[in-house]
Parts: C-alpha cells; sequence; structure tokens
C-alpha cells in the first residue's frame, strides 16, 4: 500500500498530482496521505513522530491560531506591512512603480528573508516566448492566471487587504510594455502591502506560489550562488567588452579606460610630410612609434595585436588583478589567437566562442558561454562532493536534517548540498533550540530548506543546488561542517 501511495504523489513534496506548490493550509485527508510518504520516505517514526530527534506535527493535531491577520484593513503608508525588512517600494491602488531587481545581492536576500508581513505572496513563473514577433504574451497570460490563484488562496486574509495589495499588481501587468519581451526565460514576483519588488529570471523556474507572512527565497539563490565564475571578453577591431559570467548569467563591467576599438590604439600621424604610426592608448601618450611606408610599417596583423595587447594590460590592471578565474573570449575566429599570444593572462580559457558577437544580446551570450564553461563548473561540484566523501565518515559532515537546520543557524555549516526540490516545512525557535518539521504547508509555517540554504549564505557558506540523482544517499540536504 505505501509502495502504490508514493507512486502517487511527489517523491520530495509529497503532494498530490496537480496541487503544484499552492498555499493551502487546509486538512484533509489528502495531507494525512502526505505525512504518510513524508515518513516513508525520510525515516520519521510514526509512533513518536520523530524524524532524527525532531518532532513532526500531523496536520490533524496542528491546531495553532493562523499568524496572518483578519483585522488589517489598515494601509501602511510608504513602509508597507512588513516589520521585519524596509519596504523600497510604496505606492497607492492607482499607481505603481514596479521595484526591478537588476542584481541579487546579499542586501537583497537579507531584506526578503527578514521581511514579515499579513500578507506576502511569492510567485515563481516560467516565461515562455511565443509568436513570430517574440513577445511572451502566453507567459504574462500565466502569469495573471498565478495571481489569480494566489488570491483565491488568501483564506483567512481579509478581503480589503487582499484587494489594496493585488489590484496595482494587476495595473502593472496590464500596462508595462516593457514585460512584452523580457530577456529572461522566468520571473519572481515578491508582493506585500505597499511592497512589490520582481526579478527577470536567465533560467525558467519551476512554477510556484506561496502565500504566507514571509517570501519564498529559495528559487531565487542560484542568481546568488556565484562562488565559482568566470570572466568573458567579447573582443572585435571597433570594441571589446567585458562580463562577469557565473552559471546563472552574465554581468557587464565598465571598464572606463578600455580602448574603443583599434584606432584608439593605433593612430596614423603626420610629421615632416612623413607617415607615422604609433601604437599605444589615446591616453596611454606612447608607443612604439614606425616611420613612412617601408618594411618596417606594420601591417593589419601587427595592428590588431598591439590593440589587444592594450586590451589585455587594461583588464588585468582594472579588473582581473590576481584572479584564477578563467576567461573566456568571443570574437570572430582570426582575433582569439592573437589576443592568446599578446596576453600575459595565465587563465585564458582553451575553449572561445567563435563569431561575431560585438552586438549580440546578453542572453544569447550567456547561452554561448553557458555550453562552454559547463565543464568547469561541474569540476567545482565534483571536487566539493569528493570532499564531502572523504569526510564522510567524520563529525564534519552529516544528512541528518535536525543537525543541519541548527548548524545553519549557529553558522557552522561550510558547504551545503540541497535537492533542487526539496520543501520541508515547520518552524524553528532559534532562542530556545526547539525545532518541529510539520507534514503540511501553511501560513504559520517556514520552508526550512528555504531558512537553511539562507543562513548558510549570509553566514559565508558554499550551498550547491542538485538533481535528486546527484545526491548522495538521495537525502535532502547534506552539509560539511566548518567545526
Amino acid at each position: 500500500m505505501a509502495k502504490n501511495r508514493e507512486e502517487r504523489l511527489h517523491p520530495i513534496t509529497g503532494k498530490l498530482p496537480g496541487r503544484g506548490a499552492q498555499a493551502d493550509p487546509i486538512v484533509d485527508d489528502a495531507h494525512l496521505d502526505n505525512q504518510m510518504v513524508i515518513e516513508e520516505r525520510y525515516g520519521i517514526d510514526p509512533d513518536t513522530n520523530h524524524i532524527d530527534g525532531v518532532q513532526v506535527r500531523h496536520p490533524n493535531r496542528d491546531k495553532r491560531t493562523d499568524r496572518r491577520s483578519t483585522d488589517s484593513g489598515k494601509s501602511s503608508s510608504g513602509t508597507g506591512s512588513g516589520t521585519g525588512g524596509k519596504a523600497t517600494t510604496s505606492f497607492a491602488v492607482s499607481k505603481l512603480d514596479a521595484d526591478k531587481i537588476s542584481h541579487v545581492s546579499r542586501e537583497l536576500l537579507e531584506e526578503l528573508f527578514n521581511f514579515q508581513g499579513n500578507f506576502c505572496i511569492s510567485i515563481y513563473q516560467s516565461l515562455h516566448q511565443s509568436g513570430t514577433d517574440g513577445n511572451s504574451r502566453v507567459g504574462l497570460i500565466a502569469l495573471k492566471n498565478a495571481l489569480q490563484q494566489a488570491q483565491r488562496s488568501a483564506d483567512g486574509v481579509d478581503k480589503a487587504l487582499v484587494e489594496r495589495t493585488l489590484s496595482p499588481i494587476f495595473e502593472w501587468l496590464r500596462n508595462d510594455e516593457s514585460l512584452n519581451n523580457v530577456p529572461g526565460n522566468g520571473i519572481a514576483l515578491f508582493i506585500s502591502e505597499g511592497y512589490f519588488r520582481y526579478a527577470i529570471l536567465p533560467d525558467e523556474p519551476a512554477n510556484r506560489i506561496l502565500v504566507n507572512n514571509s517570501f519564498l527565497i529559495a528559487p531565487l539563490l542560484p542568481a546568488f550562488i556565484k562562488e565559482e565564475h568566470f570572466y568573458l571578453l567579447v573582443i572585435s577591431k571597433k570594441q571589446s567588452k567585458l562580463f562577469r559570467g557565473d552559471q546563472y548569467g552574465l554581468t557587464f563591467i565598465p571598464v572606463p579606460e578600455m580602448p574603443n576599438g583599434i584606432e584608439d590604439v593605433v593612430h596614423l600621424e603626420e610629421k615632416d610630410d612623413e607617415n607615422l604610426f604609433r601604437s599605444g592608448s589615446s591616453g596611454g601618450g606612447g608607443g612604439a612609434v614606425y616611420h613612412g611606408t617601408g618594411s618596417t610599417r606594420p601591417d593589419d596583423k601587427d595592428n590588431i595585436a598591439f590593440y589587444l595587447a592594450e586590451v589585455d594590460s587594461t583588464i588585468r590592471k582594472q579588473v582581473l588583478h590576481d584572479s584564477t578565474a578563467p576567461l573566456l573570449l568571443a570574437g570572430v575566429g582570426y582575433l582569439i589567437p592573437i589576443y592568446k599570444k599578446v596576453s600575459h593572462y595565465n587563465h585564458v580559457w582553451d575553449k572561445a566562442i567563435i563569431g561575431s558577437y560585438e552586438y549580440e544580446n546578453e542572453v544569447s551570450l550567456f547561452t554561448a558561454a553557458h555550453e562552454l564553461m559547463s565543464e568547469y563548473f561541474e569540476a567545482t561540484k565534483k571536487k566539493a562532493l569528493a570532499d564531502y566523501g572523504n569526510k564522510s565518515a567524520t563529525n564534519l559532515t552529516s544528512h541528518i536534517l535536525d543537525d543541519i537546520i541548527r548548524a545553519a543557524y549557529y553558522k557552522r555549516i561550510d558547504t551545503l548540498f540541497v535537492e533542487k526540490r526539496a520543501r520541508l516545512w515547520g518552524t524553528f525557535d532559534e532562542v530556545n533550540d526547539k525545532l518541529e518539521v510539520h507534514a503540511s504547508e501553511g501560513s504559520d509555517k517556514d520552508d526550512l530548506i528555504d531558512k537553511t540554504i539562507l543562513k548558510t549564505i549570509l553566514s559565508g557558506g558554499s550551498v550547491f543546488m542538485l538533481d535528486e540523482n546527484e545526491m548522495p544517499m538521495r537525502r535532502m540536504m547534506l552539509a560539511v561542517m566548518r567545526f
């Protein structure tokens, strides 16, 4: 019987097909079935309700008061309804200036992590491109449906609060033309009264909706987890551009003194009726001088070499410094070997993106770069997993959820491995060191996986999000401890 039930339910979330990641704290027989699957999959003792020493609350025994307020018809002016985080966007129902997240920073994660409100909505939605004009209307329709689903999930929340919170979001969705052609594959929304931020995601996320008193952050973390990175240098005779890349996207790096094409380095000057070719940047004021049109005049290949050597020198002095990160090159075929010959950076990647990428958009550029750098990131992940294996017989590793969750709060985790789809609902009272794991989600429960990841990152630890078949022992979480 247990086997049949496991085949019917999702192996990680324990949810019935079709329920997705919706916020639905209603207790019914399906939730009880979910609890039994969780017990079977993760070793919860059904008699004691413990998993490695953690008490597990069954949904039919969890009678604590829902922390969502049903009496909130009060509006907060400019500060939002959150008590733990600052609101960076305020609005009236009739007008909204959406706050787009351009960079997932540690400060942003702390803000979202600490935000508490009576009515918080987290939405992760894929945005599939469709139509010959390249717009994403189908994705926007799905996003509208997700907002409507969140609205229906707001059981017990004051209807006036729901209306005040969501009306401007629907208005934004109808009127923001920039959403018709977004450069990513997904979008994340964080909504509360007086608070709205959104991020365009390079990778397509699993569609998730959560109505809670805090935000769901774990699916946003891949955009922040950048322990390993590379640099991408796009070179052409007219300009060169530098980017910092990771597994999830590219970020353009302005380099103020970057030569503005070959003509900025190699100049044709006239002196005493004689043509002189001078190499050196326009701001450098010097370089080799070649006289006349004789055999010592540099040909086009020499000019390119002068120019690319100047580019190499500039990015090493201003950006790369002592970095050991790989430098991936992108450019037409004949430029690549010239750059490699003149470069003094010891970590130029062997492979290169061949073609004219001078005016390519960042999404296409990242797709090409990610394909070539995948082995680099795989090596990092394999090294971290090997380190876990080498230490697995010591007290510096753990696969026990109780130990891992506590260790994250007490800043003990050096490396954390998490199964991408894993979710575990419950509460942790840090003051009293009391941890409870619950069988179902709800507004009075946290996603403990989410909190563990955030605590690890904010304390300087590394996090690897793995597929289920990559996780040793097929566990939800594994950790290498600092001490």
